[in-house]
């Protein structure tokens, strides 16, 4: 057995008497957390940076320009991408955690 998986037993190992589904639950959520957690920076480094909330400059965006504005129309797709995936790992998390078993 390779040093790492031997590592991984004896952690498994002390879990307080946790099986595999249910360290395998532990794993997902603490994935998810991290992710959820990533998105979240990611708008909020553009709330920052515009100094409005998504839908405000969408709007902004679309109604105070004649010119494209590349960079924005960029930062408004990473955005709106950022959004959609916090919703996402967010649904996750609260499902992980609504789980009974």
């Amino acid at each position: 057995m390779s040093e790492l998986n031997e590592t991984i037993k004896t952690i498994f190992e002390q879990s307080d008497g946790m099986n595999s589904e249910e360290a395998l639950k532990e794993v997902s959520l603490l994935i998810a957390l991290s992710k959820r957690d990533k998105y979240r920076m990611e708008c909020q480094h553009f709330e920052k940076k515009y100094k409005m909330n998504l839908n405000d400059f969408e709007k902004h965006l679309h109604t105070n320009s004649n010119a494209e504005d590349y960079d924005k129309e960029n930062d408004l797709d990473d955005w709106e991408f950022a959004v959609s995936s916090l919703n996402w790992w967010q649904k996750r998390i609260e499902e992980l955690l609504n789980d009974s078993n």
